[in-house]
């Protein structure tokens, strides 16, 4: 029997650590650089990073004041406002990022347009939005990543979780081939869209996050992917965004537990896979469907 594994990245964008923190700007030098000794070392690994394509989210104020302004009705947010991380305007880091999807370990797929909601809470971008203001954030999305010629595959991870049944229409009419939600993040009961294994939900393939790269055990994941055959493995480019602290980003803690993890595979002697999270969409999806 065959088991499928695949790693995934939230928030990869041109950022480096020069501004508030390295989101992959700093290439190889920075936190990528974990991505690259993975490779190294596991040549057929196969990761899958959410691209925002013209990211503008800055994080405001610690919680407290955060929770405060709420309360009072006040907003508590900032952008970039000059647009620096758009994507066409940093062509040589597309052109780098470029070069692993050609060897076959990276997929990009589509995080967003901004990662950016001028309500609370900010990162969820596409929280209540309408059918036709998310489908003209999808079409702008893709065509910046045509204008920076950075390749990409029909797949999305909602930014900060928001969506609304307007997103779903949209993804759908525009053919995209897979999703990737978390259940009680979305609001999604876990009857309706299974936290563990792939799906359909509103009509596309759902491929889960189902283990933790850094708060994840080894013991769980191997038991998680004899169950279910998929192991998603989720976490986040950067592990602090400002006063934003996320907790599962690359670090080097997380980079071992990665590592102990495919160690582990190996003197198990499971039969794994390593897939892009388009290519098991397309395997599952007909089973599905």
């Amino acid at each position: 029997m065959n088991y499928y594994l695949n790693i995934n990245l939230d928030d990869i964008h041109p950022e480096g650590s020069r501004h508030i923190a390295d989101c992959g700007g700093d290439m190889e030098k920075g936190v990528f650089g974990y991505v690259v000794r993975l490779i190294d070392e596991f040549p057929k690994l196969k990761f899958t990073l959410f691209v925002t394509p013209n990211w503008i989210y800055k994080p405001g104020n610690i919680a407290p004041i955060r929770w405060l302004k709420k309360l009072v009705g006040l907003q508590d947010y900032n952008i970039w406002t000059e647009e620096p991380f758009r994507l066409d305007k940093n062509k040589e880091w597309c052109e780098w990022l470029n070069e692993f999807v050609k060897k076959g370990n990276i997929e990009i797929a589509i995080h967003g347009l901004y990662h950016y909601n001028i309500c609370y809470p900010h990162s969820a971008e596409f929280r209540d939005l309408p059918y036709e203001e998310c489908k003209r954030r999808l079409i702008m999305a893709e065509e910046i990543f045509k204008k920076a010629q950075l390749s990409y595959t029909k797949g999305f991870r909602p930014p900060g979780w928001g969506i609304s049944e307007g997103l779903f229409k949209a993804l759908k009419e525009l053919n995209y081939l897979y999703v990737s939600l978390d259940p009680s993040a979305c609001g999604i009961s876990d009857k309706d869209l299974p936290r563990y294994r792939i799906s359909i939900y509103k009509g596309l393939v759902n491929i889960p996050q189902n283990w933790d790269i850094k708060k994840g055990a080894v013991d769980e994941a191997i038991e998680i992917l004899k169950k279910y055959r998929f192991l998603s493995a989720k976490g986040h480019i950067q592990d602090k965004y400002g006063q934003d602290y996320i907790g599962n980003g690359l670090t080097e803690e997380s980079y071992e537990n990665i590592r102990n993890l495919l160690l582990e595979i190996e003197k198990e002697g499971i039969n794994v896979k390593f897939v892009t999270m388009e290519e098991v969409a397309r395997k599952f999806r007909d089973l599905l469907l």
